[in-house]
């Protein structure tokens, strides 16, 4: 059974409240946006690298590769999120709004997104950044950019991924609402 918090901002039992309430949990949620964007840049970055930093190799043409799957998983963690959130809109289905009908969609959600983080992290884990590029030195501004987001690429995953986690816990959820009600957010409006 959801929390207090939870059940004060599903007041009144209307598809409105549930459906605000949906809406402002996904754009709080929606961090596979965030992994695309990012394993993108990586992807551009890598292939703006000068012949010296990345030679015509094997593990540079597997790191390519590797940041492709993931930013491909990225969008899949989105779409799926997305069509959670879409199931939103089929009012009957969350009938009478409450407590209840939350429990059944957040558990849908998670069931939906749990195994997919699961092998996300094992994608990530497989990453190998070759230590020729986190070692490169140079004075270029933009090249040391370039590298500093490839170099960065798992630290950043790995904490969007963690935050991710984190916010579809019950327990985090809860206190997320009773920030929303405590900061005078308004999510009627």
């Amino acid at each position: 059974m959801p929390g207090e918090m939870t059940l004060k901002l599903l007041e009144p039992q209307t598809f409105d409240a549930f459906e605000r309430l949906a809406h402002h949990y996904h754009h709080h949620l929606d961090a596979g946006a965030a992994v695309v964007a990012y394993s993108e840049a990586a992807s551009r970055a890598i292939g703006k690298l000068p012949d010296d930093i990345v030679p015509a190799s094997t593990e540079f043409d597997l790191l390519k590769q590797e940041i492709r799957k993931v930013a491909m998983q990225g969008q899949e963690i989105g779409a799926v999120m997305y069509e959670c959130f879409r199931h939103v809109y089929q009012q009957e289905r969350w009938l009478p709004y409450d407590g209840e009908a939350w429990d059944k969609f957040f558990a849908e959600l998670t069931e939906q997104l749990k195994p997919r983080l699961v092998t996300f992290r094992q994608s990530i884990d497989s990453l190998k950044i070759p230590d020729a590029l986190v070692n490169y030195m140079t004075e270029d501004d933009d090249l040391k950019h370039r590298i500093s987001i490839i170099a960065n690429l798992k630290a950043y995953l790995y904490g969007t991924i963690q935050e991710l986690e984190k916010r579809l816990d019950p327990a985090y959820f809860e206190s997320w609402c009773g920030y929303l009600l405590s900061s005078g957010y308004q999510i009627y409006t």
